[in-house]
């Protein structure tokens, strides 16, 4: 069941968590200006480090780039966490749809 429905996160850099305990990440949108490929990196974690979650390698060539997980809507099939969800968004700006469960 369904606790919270975050609309979103704007994340810029290193940031802790963004949810504690179970949860999916259901979609994000990344976008930078730098001219050379940046790493976004989910985590299961209630920090930036510990079980890689999901990765993204972006080139300039690709920015923005959108990723919804599941389709159609409202038939999200979101990457599941455990333990909480962090984000490592090194030099880029992104903006994480994700859900939380209650334990």
């Amino acid at each position: 069941m369904a606790a919270t429905v975050k609309d979103g996160y704007r994340v810029l850099g290193l940031v802790g968590a963004l949810h504690s305990g179970r949860g999916q990440l259901l979609g994000y949108l990344i976008s930078h200006s730098e001219s050379t490929a940046q790493t976004v990196t989910f985590y299961d974690s209630l920090s930036c480090e510990g079980s890689v979650l999901h990765q993204v390698k972006l080139h300039p060539n690709r920015s923005p780039f959108f990723v919804r997980f599941g389709t159609p809507p409202g038939k999200e099939e979101g990457i599941p966490f455990s333990t909480g969800l962090s984000v490592n968004a090194g030099n880029c700006e992104v903006a994480v749809w994700s859900v939380g469960y209650d334990g």
